[in-house]
């Protein structure tokens, strides 16, 4: 388990990291999103240049011999877990939130997670989940995105808690980052073409994102081994500048959000 949450902060410092290439640039996407309008009645082309991009890697170097027999140990049965936890969580969320944005206004969630108790305040959780949103109909993206744009993220969330494992009404305040990527379909595709006679069909794009959220939460029911309860959790998605097309991100701003999910755990 300590392996997957070390994975997965990787994961976070790579999407940071990149190499030199060559990054096709086709404008604004407000301009974009425009000609992909049911309501455009031009052509629906946009011209590629190309961006030559340098950016540093990030190199990890471990100077020390480890040992992976330390990490692990059987328990009878045979069944191998981490020491880092003494049992394992598994567990999902889904809930709701409403969106500072002048295209959404809210959107349903669903997350799974896996972590444990690192000590007896201290949890330590990976997650992983779908979200999606609709556009709202007063949006002048409505009529360019077909239905709403979906949203896959991947992170880590620390949890504290201030009442002992299997308090009726636990409390706990918790604390997240991760990946966001959101993604969307046109109603009308775009041809993209370059001085070279290269044309492309641009039918969807996607958009990466950097999320940080707190929140509360508190265990309505907690039995041995099954917690159940609801988190209220404000947050932040800090969008990147560009799409993964090359279009620069001049439309979506970063979204403010507040969530209200249920929260059901079992324990190993």
């Amino acid at each position: 388990m300590k392996n997957i949450i070390l994975l997965i902060i990787v994961l976070l410092l790579i999407s940071c990291a990149g190499h030199d290439r060559y990054e096709p640039r086709r404008g604004s996407l407000k301009e974009g999103m425009e000609k992909t309008s049911d309501d455009y009645e031009g052509e629906r082309k946009v011209k590629t240049t190309y961006e030559f991009v340098h950016e540093p890697e990030i190199v990890i170097i471990h100077t020390e011999p480890y040992d992976y027999e330390d990490e692990y140990k059987e328990d009878a049965e045979g069944v191998i877990f981490s020491d880092a936890f003494e049992k394992l969580w598994i567990g999902a969320k889904f809930g709701s939130g409403l969106i500072k944005s002048e295209h959404f206004y809210v959107f349903h969630q669903f997350n799974l997670g896996i972590g444990g108790y690192l000590s007896e305040k201290n949890w330590l959780n990976a997650v992983a989940g779908y979200s999606y949103s609709p556009v709202q109909e007063t949006s002048e993206l409505h009529n360019s995105i077909d239905g709403g744009v979906h949203l896959l993220n991947i992170g880590v969330e620390w949890k504290l808690f201030t009442t002992p494992e299997y308090t009726f009404l636990g409390n706990y305040f918790l604390f997240g980052v991760g990946l966001e990527f959101m993604s969307w379909s046109y109603k009308n595709a775009l041809l993209a073409y370059d001085d070279f006679g290269n044309k492309e069909w641009i039918d969807s794009d996607w958009l990466q994102g950097y999320e940080f959220y707190t929140g509360v939460g508190f265990n309505l029911l907690n039995p041995y081994n099954v917690q159940f309860g609801i988190e209220l959790s404000p947050g932040i998605i800090l969008w990147h500048w560009s799409t993964y097309e090359g279009f620069d991100n001049d439309l979506f701003n970063p979204f403010l959000y507040l969530k209200l999910k249920a929260v059901i755990n079992f324990g190993f």
